[in-house]
């Protein structure tokens, strides 16, 4: 079985983690289609932090971790209301959810 039907039958039979399957299918395909961050940084499927648009139900990019921070920042500086979530392998993480 490919990697990607083994995550998706995962996120199928056991509900409780969906969302981390799906997540894992997002880091793998971002992964495999965007080989660099744009800092140079190899992206792989297990370091790769994928950019989701809540708001707009849409992924924005990806990057590595080390670029991670800097986004954030820029979300905050350019005062971007969006709330978005990060993708991980490991999970996820709901970043710029305050009302102003």
């Amino acid at each position: 079985m490919s990697s990607y039907k083994k995550l998706i039958s995962d996120a199928i039979i056991n509900p409780d983690k969906a969302d981390l399957s799906l997540d894992r299918v997002d880091c793998k395909l971002y992964a495999s289609t965007n080989i660099f961050c744009r800092c140079g940084t190899i992206l792989d499927q297990k370091s790769i932090h994928v950019l989701y648009n809540i708001t707009l139900d849409k992924i924005d990019g990806a990057c590595c971790p080390a670029c991670k921070d800097y986004i954030e920042e820029y979300i905050k500086v350019n005062n971007i209301k969006s709330p978005f979530l990060w993708k991980t392998w490991k999970g996820r993480k709901t970043i710029n959810t305050k009302k102003d």
